[in-house]
């Protein structure tokens, strides 16, 4: 039975703003786990609930309930958590990735959109591609272009985004953070050798591409 958008787009509003303050206690717990400040500064605390249910409700109104509204939901949320986390920290910690990594293979396997096969080679190839680009750059610029935690994050956009999910959200992800460098170096904010966190833009061109990839694909 489908449920009509006036009740369904409400409802992951709702669902959203809930799972975005769960995400606040996850993230305080995580930081408190690597030595960093728990509290989050007042900014976090508005936008993490306003960011998950802006999301969960877009993706509700474009995908309307099904299999692909509740597993692009999950990725939605686990990334807003590394969108919001690496923005403060500078950091993506492998206790949030690892586990969405082989939940992201699992649901491929279990789910009927998304093929396990798909997951997993879009996945390995991804994370590989970016491991070759972080390689280059520490061997050409002797400064680290993208650290491992973007690595890591690249093979989970592959494999819950899949092919071509994954280009579009990699284009998207580099283009925003390329304009976001060039603003920072021309407005001497940053200098041509400080750390740029790519992890942020990577997450946000992934919530982009959940959003326009078609029904069914993921």
């Amino acid at each position: 039975m489908s449920v009509p958008a006036t009740v369904l787009v409400p409802l992951a509003v709702l669902v959203g703003g809930l799972a975005g303050a769960g995400l606040m206690i996850v993230s305080a717990h995580l930081a408190g786990s690597q030595g960093l400040a728990e509290r989050a500064p007042r900014w976090e605390r508005i936008a993490t609930p306003l960011l998950s249910a802006l999301v969960l409700a877009s993706l509700a109104w474009r995908l309307g309930a099904g299999w692909s509204l509740l597993s692009r939901s999950l990725w939605a949320l686990i990334l807003i958590q590394i969108f919001v986390f690496d923005l403060r920290h500078g950091l993506i910690l492998d206790r949030v990735l690892l586990p969405a990594g082989v939940l992201a293979a699992l649901l491929s396997w279990l789910g009927p959109a998304l093929s396990w096969r798909e997951s997993l080679l879009t996945g390995a190839l991804t994370g590989l591609a970016f491991l070759a680009v972080a390689r280059a750059g520490r061997a050409l610029f002797k400064a680290d272009a993208l650290g491992l935690g973007d690595v890591k994050l690249s093979a989970f956009m592959g494999l819950c985004l899949g092919f071509p999910g994954v280009v579009w959200a990699v284009i998207a992800g580099v283009l925003a953070g390329g304009v976001a460098a060039a603003v920072l170096l021309v407005t001497g904010l940053a200098g041509r050798r400080d750390h740029f966190a790519y992890g942020p833009f990577l997450a946000g061109g992934s919530l982009l591409a959940l959003f326009l990839l078609p029904p069914g694909r993921t």
